[in-house]
């Protein structure tokens, strides 16, 4: 029993060393493993990759890895930079209303993948990318729907939870607006279980 719980405590280790900043927000509803949330503005590095959900996913993040671990310029010194890493790592979904597996799995799709960037920087204070498909933007504040889920991220269960949120944004009387947002926040050897993903769609004032 002991070897049992050491072995679960080294396995949980990695989850508080990586106390990553998030991209600040309020919880205005929860219900279950839904939440209505009101984001603050935010940065956020994004490129466009190309593929299948898994290639175009693991393509955008080594380019804002890359960028973030120093391939990067400071404008007033000339040295490259590293940047803290953050959680999530964020790809924009083909659409926020019904996604299928033959979107999710089409070679030819193109996605945004996004890295929030800590709150202790500008948009002129960033270093500039070496890579000029790493793009850097403001976010404005706004408002969104959430669905929360643990386990791993396949196209069969992004595809079930998303049709859940927008049934429950249905059923919530509000109105999507734009693309939905898949956000995984945990490294890859964390156990399935323990793992924090979410669904985000971004929603017009609720009390409006």
């Amino acid at each position: 029993m002991k070897s049992l719980l050491l072995l679960m405590s080294l396995l949980m280790l990695p989850l508080s060393i990586l106390a990553l900043e998030e991209p600040p927000f309020d919880v205005l509803t929860t219900e279950g493993d839904f939440e209505i949330r009101q984001y603050q503005q935010h940065i956020a590095a994004s490129v466009t990759a190309r593929g299948n959900m898994d290639d175009a996913s693991s393509a955008g993040f080594r380019s804002i890895a890359d960028y973030i671990f120093g391939n990067n310029q400071n404008t007033n010194t000339g040295q490259s930079e590293k940047i803290s890493m953050t959680a999530p790592v964020s790809m924009r979904l083909p659409s926020s209303q019904v996604v299928n597996q033959e979107q999710l799995n089409d070679d030819a799709q193109q996605w945004q993948v996004s890295f929030f960037m800590p709150a202790q920087y500008q948009l002129d204070t960033l270093p500039t990318p070496n890579n000029d498909q790493v793009r850097l933007e403001n976010i404005d504040a706004y408002f969104a729907a959430v669905i929360r889920f643990s386990g791993f991220t396949g196209t069969t269960k992004v595809e079930k939870k998303l049709a859940l949120l927008q049934q429950w944004i249905d059923a919530q009387q509000l109105t999507a607006k734009g693309t939905a947002h898949l956000a995984r926040y945990n490294p890859p050897w964390t156990l399935p279980f323990l793992r924090r993903n979410e669904i985000i769609i971004h929603i017009r004032n609720p009390n409006t």
